[in-house]
């Protein structure tokens, strides 16, 4: 196979099984410490394996039979803003708590707008730690 069969344009994540990918000590690390129950941030300068890193671990966690999701914050932004007045935090809030709601398939329409609307009283992250303790755990 010639070498333009491995070619990947910059700013992506690789593909879980990309020959081009070296393994690091995160990879590992990282890995451990999900599978552990521990609280994990990646950060690093761009360009530095961040987005390859998820997707293989996130794989691995799958074939052990974790249930993982990822939602990219920077796309929340754009629905509202969380530095902003209320109603632009409390729609970020929302926003991330319906992307939970659709990648773990955890309620239909229906449940999740009952849920909202019982709960919508309370400050945007009292809401949102609501929603991880009755719903999501």
């Amino acid at each position: 196979m010639s070498a333009s069969h491995y070619y990947h344009d910059a700013g992506g994540a690789l593909p879980p099984n990309h020959p081009t990918y070296i393994e690091r000590k995160a990879d590992v690390d990282l890995f451990n410490a999900l599978k552990n129950g521990e609280f994990c941030y990646v950060l690093n300068a761009r360009q530095m394996g961040k987005s390859s890193l998820r997707t293989r671990t996130m794989e691995r966690l799958l074939a052990i039979g974790s249930i993982c999701t990822s939602i990219d914050l920077g796309d929340l932004n754009e629905l509202g803003n969380i530095n902003t007045d209320d109603r632009g935090q409390m729609k970020w809030y929302l926003s991330f708590l319906s992307e939970l709601v659709k990648n773990f398939n955890l309620l239909d329409s229906d449940e999740e707008l009952e849920w909202i609307d019982n709960n919508i009283h309370r400050p945007p992250n009292i809401l949102l730690t609501r929603f991880f303790e009755e719903v999501l755990f």
